[in-house]
């Protein structure tokens, strides 16, 4: 049988009211296999995420369902499935799942390392 590189999760934790995150373990032998860290995101219908704003880069790859994303503090847009959304340092953002399904956002972050 052939082994495939596929990640397992940490466990799912309960971040907010109706938002779960997994955080993907990308280590091999206790050592970072990867120069960023991977996470899922599940936003329950009629659900905020709280407000976010931190030091490292993130990137969202929306996965399925639709909602507003509120980022530094503007009008909110409407983004869905399909969308990439990058955020600069100290940038906040907050997503809103605006479906009748969950929204399933994976999150890649990193900190901007220069040399």
């Amino acid at each position: 049988m052939t082994s495939i590189p596929k990640l397992p999760y940490f466990s799912t934790e309960d971040y907010a009211k109706g938002v779960k995150v997994s955080i993907v373990n990308v280590q091999a032998e206790g050592k970072q296999c990867t120069p960023f860290e991977v996470s899922r995101i599940v936003i329950a219908p009629n659900t905020w995420t709280p407000m976010d704003q931190h030091e490292v880069k993130e990137c969202w790859f929306i996965s399925s369902g639709n909602g507003l994303l509120e980022y530094d503090g503007k009008e909110p847009v409407s983004v869905g499935a399909g969308d990439v959304l990058l955020y600069d340092s100290q940038h906040s953002h907050r997503i809103y799942n605006a479906g009748v399904d969950d929204l399933v956002v994976f999150s890649l972050w990193w900190s901007d390392v220069k040399s």
